[in-house]
């Protein structure tokens, strides 16, 4: 029962969903966050959609398939990359707003952060970073009441320790990352 409901957490909390809820949030409780319904649309692909296609393309894929959980992470960050890149790309060539290259940037950093240490040889837990940025973001552009979301982010712990997926340090890593690349891209547009 507890392997069963460790998976269920893990599988509603990957972080293409928090993206998604994020650019939800976003777009329904502040205004101006996107310049438009389609800059709305299109963040929720970037950041959403694209990185769930890596979830099909490894159980299509026979050598993919047959690496595993291995390639299904490697395949998730790199989709995950593209699709922050591809959105970053499209918020400057069309405009998108502050917001917009607030949340692509966080985004973007926080991917490369994650791929950087993975080559290191460190799997900082990209299930937590995908839960902990969107809560930082939504407590610092929405309400501070989003910090409440750490708690669902404690669940994620829980659930990645009971499948041992993640030590301790690898979920605190990852959980750190978006929060750092958050500070990072408003430093850098301030």
């Amino acid at each position: 029962m507890k392997q069963k409901l460790a998976k269920a957490i893990r599988v509603v909390t990957v972080p293409p969903v928090f993206a998604g809820l994020l650019c939800v949030i976003l777009y329904a409780r502040t205004e101006g966050a996107f310049s438009s319904p389609g800059h709305f649309l299109a963040a929720v692909f970037f950041l959403g959609v694209l990185p769930v296609l890596s979830y099909p393309v490894c159980a299509a894929v026979p050598a993919l398939r047959e690496k595993g959980r291995k390639a299904e992470r490697n395949m998730g960050l790199i989709f995950s990359v593209a699709g922050y890149v591809c959105g970053a790309a499209f918020c400057r060539l069309t405009g998108g707003t502050a917001m917009e290259r607030l949340i692509y940037g966080t985004y973007l950093v926080s991917g490369l952060g994650l791929a950087i240490c993975t080559l290191a040889h460190f799997r900082a837990s990209a299930h937590a970073c995908g839960c902990s940025g969107p809560i930082m973001l939504l407590a610092v552009y929405v309400s501070p009441w989003f910090l409440l979301g750490y708690i669902l982010l404690g669940a994620v712990m829980w659930a990645s320790r009971s499948l041992d997926r993640h030590s301790p340090g690898q979920l605190i890593g990852g959980s750190a990352v978006p929060v750092l690349a958050m500070g990072l891209c408003m430093l850098w547009a301030a």
